[in-house]
């Protein structure tokens, strides 16, 4: 087990997760943060896949996934956080890897 801990972060924390609630009914489960984070990125990838993850593992329903998107705030304009995110993100990318383009959309 601490080699899944040590080698995947995420799955050692889905495994977690799911020993977790395997133990209360569906109505008496509660996630972490993390836990539907995770859960989102799976959803908004594949909401099919997604249904199909919910029949064989404890996962949250899509309306508190709904919720937490709801509550992280978003204002009109260029966010500085995201830009700052894209910077971080591409300090690590060779050179060839950093072409790409980036869409400004006024909505």
């Amino acid at each position: 087990f601490n080699k899944i801990e040590r080698n995947n972060s995420i799955l050692y924390k889905l495994i977690l997760s799911q020993l977790r609630g395997s133990e209360k009914k569906p109505i008496g489960r509660r996630f972490t943060v993390h836990d539907k984070v995770l859960a989102l990125s799976l959803q908004r990838n594949s909401p099919k896949g997604y249904r199909l993850l919910q029949r064989i593992f404890s996962l949250p329903s899509v309306r508190p996934l709904r919720r937490l998107v709801i509550k992280v705030p978003f204002s009109p304009g260029i966010n500085p956080v995201i830009l700052e995110s894209l910077k971080t993100i591409t300090a690590s990318l060779s050179q060839m890897e950093r072409y790409c383009t980036l869409v400004f959309d006024k909505i």
